[in-house]
């Protein structure tokens, strides 16, 4: 009985099994072809820079002028608590369980906020109100400051010293956040004495 040999003899020559066969054949070459036209981008030193890329670079970040202390800085109203004579304002609430922390921009937009109730901070403190966890709040609220390209705000109002709050005050103050904002650079005229230095031009 040639059972077996006939039956293996008739699969590989039968007509749907190379149907089968030659589509992947065909996508094996087609993806070697591919890989073997993909190049790796050159690199280019400092004195090679190609002429087609542009030495000029235009930054789109609405908050631009602000970091440069251009932007329209609103003046306010003096009744108003709390001001809004900045352009980011830190906000900390506190409530029965959580601390909260915030930068608000001055149109009422919450640009950014770490809370003691997230659960990657909430799994590491013994308590959400005692002064480690204003501490830890701190770093891990200056650190998000910093990678969003932050690092002043104004904080409108004193801490006692000494107490849970000064000591977030203080972590912000180390991280590198500065709590005041500088003033807005305003143009002077051509008879002016004095004229302060634009932002942006290199220190001699």
């Amino acid at each position: 009985m040639n059972f077996f040999p006939s039956v293996l003899r008739y699969s590989v020559h039968s007509r749907p099994l190379e149907k089968l066969i030659t589509p992947i054949v065909g996508a094996q070459k087609v993806l070697h072809i591919f890989a073997a036209s993909v190049k790796t981008p050159p690199t280019y030193s400092e004195e090679e820079v190609p002429k087609f890329i542009s030495p000029i670079f235009t930054n789109r970040n609405p908050r631009n002028l602000e970091r440069l202390t251009i932007g329209d800085k609103p003046e306010g109203w003096n009744f108003e608590k709390p001001g809004r004579r900045c352009w980011n304002r830190l906000e900390i609430t506190e409530s029965s369980r959580y601390v909260t922390a915030r930068v608000v921009h001055h149109s009422g937009r919450v640009v950014l906020s770490a809370s003691t109730a997230e659960w990657p901070l909430k799994k590491r403190l013994h308590s959400y109100l005692d002064q480690i966890a204003y501490e830890t709040l701190g770093k891990v609220f200056a650190i998000r400051c910093l990678e969003c390209g932050i690092d002043s705000m104004l904080w409108p109002s004193e801490a006692p010293p000494g107490g849970k709050l000064d000591s977030l005050l203080t972590t912000l103050k180390n991280s590198g956040i500065n709590l005041d904002e500088l003033p807005q650079y305003k143009d002077v005229s051509v008879m002016a004495k004095t004229r302060p230095d634009k932002p942006g031009e290199p220190e001699e």
